[in-house]
């Protein structure tokens, strides 16, 4: 097994033997593994969908004097959430895929099933898109959303005299840039859907 290419060969038989050996006693751990995937996947996932169907277009049709505290309130909350789930689903999307692929290489190469077979492909597309959706919320979506609830938070002094211009047009383009992610991640996890499910009949 070419996962354990760094080892010395004689530490490398000892290691695939034991690995065979194991597969069998991890089905229990693998389907501890599925339940915390299946519930982080619906968590990231199903805030995602519930920002772009729900949140968004419900906060579009509220005044700024309502928009503003409850944006101030929601936002931070979901993408923290949002954050969250995407580190569990990576981590256990990864033990996951570590253990099917074992499995399904018996004994060849273990790359070659996530490089050379339609579900190995369908997982790693998968796992390097979730990655950019991670990204996308932590560099991206959690800065943008951060400067939106302090410009927010320093118009709510009432010495401040509310919104500055110059902090209004800021603020917009914040909101422009957040709502671009948003439909990014939106469409990633489109794809992601699609990837998971081909994996799972494949």
């Amino acid at each position: 097994m070419d996962v354990l290419y760094w080892l010395p060969q004689p530490y490398k038989n000892w290691g695939a033997s034991w690995i065979r050996l194991r597969l069998a006693e991890l089905t229990y751990f693998l389907l501890a593994l599925r339940w915390i995937h299946f519930v982080a996947a619906f968590t990231t996932i199903g805030a995602i969908f519930t920002t772009v169907m729900v949140v968004r277009p419900s906060l579009k049709k509220l005044s700024p004097d309502i928009r503003s505290p409850l944006a101030f309130q929601l936002l931070p909350r979901m993408i923290r959430v949002q954050i969250s789930a995407a580190v569990v689903l990576m981590a256990a999307g990864v033990g996951m895929a570590w253990i099917l692929g074992l499995q399904r290489a018996s004994g060849g190469s273990f790359m070659a099933v996530f490089t050379s077979t339609s579900w190995g492909i369908a997982i790693a597309g998968g796992g390097v898109l979730t990655l950019i959706l991670f990204f996308n919320g932590v560099i991206i979506a959690r800065p943008a959303i951060n400067a939106i609830t302090k410009i927010i938070a320093q118009a709510q002094y009432p010495s401040t005299g509310g919104i500055a211009s110059g902090a209004k047009s800021a603020m917009i383009k914040l909101q422009k840039r957040l709502d671009t992610v948003i439909m990014i991640n939106f469409i990633i996890s489109l794809i992601v859907l699609f990837l998971m499910g081909f994996a799972a009949h494949g």
